[in-house]
């Protein structure tokens, strides 16, 4: 199952319960806390970059684990950020 999406105008607190609630099906209860908890923090994350699109994010991601395997959850996706952001600039300053 697919993790769930938060939907516009969806308070944090109500994310939560639902995703949990969802993702309890096939996942232990703190498991699935976890999983959305994660999710919320990634897509919070996103929300402070726009513009990137996330197949960017995810092929950045993608890279940074195929270099070196321990490269992963926030830490990685504060790097992605940050690459695809300077990129985005970079494009920007010289209308590329």
């Amino acid at each position: 199952m697919p993790i769930p999406q938060r939907t516009p105008g969806e308070d944090r607190d109500a994310y939560i319960g639902r995703c949990i609630s969802e993702l309890s099906n096939e996942y232990p209860q703190d498991q699935a806390s976890a999983i959305c908890y994660q999710q919320l923090k990634k897509m919070n994350m996103q929300e402070e970059v726009p513009g990137i699109p996330q197949e960017e994010i995810d092929y950045c991601l993608a890279m940074l684990k195929g270099q070196n395997p321990t490269y992963v959850g926030p830490g990685a996706l504060k790097i992605c950020i940050a690459r695809l952001s300077a990129k985005k600039a970079n494009q920007a300053e010289y209308g590329i």
